[in-house]
């Protein structure tokens, strides 16, 4: 729908161009207030009539605020992508209505419990373009972990949801090229959240708005069906994937110390301390907590911790504390921390029960 405005003598034209090229012309007073809650309602239609990314017309199933009957949409099963995949199949459920401006003009930071995605003008929505042309240029083969075949590599991508249909079905496994080509070519409808992973992280590197969305979006309460699809599951576990494999990414381009070993051992490691330093392992014999804080400030730089826990009943909150930041600056920079219980025998018994919340150090 397009909307014409212009504003004569105190009054506001403004011309409707509907899909059926009929047009109505209305005459409105130039109010702020009115002129505000007007617009509102003329943004409200826009958002209620999507188009899909291959130029059909999509159902109003979601936002619509006239209609009282039920309307039936369908519900992706993100676990058997098999089942899902070139046919137009799901359980069905009845849509839930939005009424009101407030309702659906939600974006992303609108709510803590997570984002609302009724707009493709909103960052999220799997139909959503960056004005900055963030994606020009990119094609199929920019998304990772799925082979195209031949020229399907080259094609460009519009949106986020016809990359996901593609790259969902050129990841399965149990079809043949041919087969994948030809449901490709005919529009097919292929939900998979592992394929939609990818897709996210190749938008992630490309384009700052994806980058931010990603990066502080926990959690997708509702995303408008696309096509008559409900796959709010689908997202939110492709988003799961992402942050765990951008966590580990993280760690790994941690620096990574160099150094040898040190080995805080327990009662009868003094010959091995006398030996000094084998190889890449310097053993040091701790009894009580105070001795094991001493070596590891003297260890600073070294590569990794192995400690033994001492038998010591002094522990205290002032001494956990001093550990608990010596393991941190350790970790933090780099280093690895490997912690052993001591062994107790009939003899320690009696000095290991004095030990205060021993078990839960």
């Amino acid at each position: 729908m397009l909307t014409v405005w212009r504003c004569c003598k105190g009054v506001m034209h403004y011309s409707f161009l509907q899909p059926d090229q009929s047009v109505t012309a209305e005459s409105y007073t130039c109010d702020l207030y009115q002129m505000y809650e007007k617009l509102q309602q003329i943004w409200q239609a826009v958002v209620n009539r999507k188009f899909g990314s291959r130029g059909k017309a999509l159902e109003d199933v979601n936002m619509r605020e006239s209609s009282d009957e039920d309307e039936e949409v369908q519900h992706v099963n993100p676990v058997n992508q098999s089942e899902n995949c070139g046919r137009r199949e799901g359980h069905q459920g009845k849509s839930r209505e939005l009424r009101g401006w407030q309702k659906w003009q939600c974006g992303p930071g609108a709510s803590a419990s997570g984002a609302n995605l009724l707009s493709p003008l909103e960052r999220g929505h799997l139909l959503f373009k960056c004005s900055d042309g963030c994606l020009e240029g990119a094609t199929l083969k920019d998304v990772r972990g799925c082979s195209f075949p031949g020229a399907v590599a080259r094609e460009p991508i519009t949106t986020l949801w016809d990359a996901w249909l593609a790259t969902s079905i050129f990841r399965r496994s149990d079809i043949s090229v041919g087969e994948k080509i030809r449901m490709h070519k005919e529009g097919a409808v292929c939900y998979d959240a592992d394929s939609l992973k990818e897709v996210l992280k190749m938008a992630y590197q490309k384009c700052i708005n994806w980058t931010d969305f990603i990066a502080n979006t926990k959690k997708i309460v509702k995303h408008a069906p696309v096509e008559g699809y409900y796959f709010e599951s689908s997202y939110n576990e492709a988003l799961r994937m992402i942050r765990n494999d951008l966590e580990e990414e993280s760690v790994r381009r941690r620096p990574q110390k160099s150094g040898p070993v040190g080995f805080v051992a327990s009662e009868g490691a003094l010959a091995l301390e006398s030996d000094g330093q084998r190889g890449d392992i310097l053993v040091k014999m701790a009894t009580t907590f105070d001795r094991v804080l001493e070596v590891l400030e003297e260890w600073s730089t070294f590569r990794s911790w192995v400690i033994v826990w001492p038998i010591d009943p002094r522990m205290n909150e002032e001494r956990s504390k001093k550990l608990l930041k010596l393991a941190k600056t350790h970790l933090e920079s780099g280093g690895e921390i490997v912690t052993v219980w001591p062994l107790v025998n009939e003899k320690k018994e009696a000095k290991w029960r004095e030990s205060p919340n021993y078990g839960t150090r």
